[in-house]
């Protein structure tokens, strides 16, 4: 290649690099400030993949609380409880014998509700991990041995995990004998009756046996009194 031909190029290159200079130098100048500075204090990632994650764990990690109250006799009893679940409050959804309705928490998570026998409750959204404080309050320690989750007592500390089951039962004692139930009618067949005393000679009639022993004595009776009367009538003679 002639020399004269890389002068050319060497020339053409520089001019190209001048000219290249001079737009990026003109371009960053028309920028404004404000505007770099805004853009520089945007994070590079606006959408949070940790925070939605923290989100989506949340609402799937909430779970029905299932509670049911078991009774081994025939008696249906009107139970009341009184709940307690950390981190729970407001109104949440339950469902009992196929109806709903809203159980209100307060502020530190209580509630109260009431179960007949044999009779279940399930209450909604209710987040996992968190501790459980249920109490029963109706109790008959004289008739019955209450067990919650096969624990004997009155109430219970858990853990709430997915779809929780809280199993009270109520058994009757081996030992309890169940009291005698009056007649109802009975009774008042006697109040409406006068009671007729007995009457002492209706208790002991007389017999002929008895009958038979009076005469007796009444024979020897005479015939001692004859005896003394003639003892009595030599003497004077």
């Amino acid at each position: 290649m002639q020399r004269k031909y890389v002068y050319i190029i060497a020339f053409l290159l520089a001019i190209i690099v001048s000219v290249s200079d001079y737009y990026v130098e003109l371009s960053l100048n028309s920028v404004n400030v404000n505007e770099l500075e805004t853009t520089n204090n945007l994070e590079p990632n606006i959408f949070d993949e940790n925070e939605f994650l923290d989100i989506f764990d949340s609402a799937a990690m909430k779970t029905p609380l299932i509670i049911t109250n078991y009774q081994n006799d025939e008696n249906h009893i009107l139970y009341k409880y009184n709940l307690k679940i950390d981190s729970v409050y407001g109104a949440h959804k339950y469902q009992k014998n196929d109806k709903e309705g809203y159980l209100v928490f307060s502020t530190n998570g209580e509630t109260t509700f009431e179960l007949n026998s044999n009779e279940t409750i399930t209450i909604f959204d209710i987040p996992s991990d968190v501790e459980y404080y249920i109490e029963q309050i109706t109790r008959d320690s004289e008739k019955y041995i209450t067990k919650i989750n096969d624990v004997e007592g009155y109430s219970l500390t858990g853990t709430v995990f997915i779809e929780t089951h809280i199993d009270i039962e109520n058994n009757t004692k081996p030992s309890y004998v169940p009291p005698v139930e009056n007649d109802s009618t009975s009774d008042e067949k006697d109040e409406g009756t006068t009671q007729v005393k007995p009457n002492p000679d209706e208790e002991n009639p007389v017999t002929g046996d008895s009958l038979y022993f009076v005469i007796a004595l009444l024979g020897a009776t005479i015939i001692l009194l004859f005896s003394l009367t003639k003892v009595k009538v030599k003497r004077f003679e």
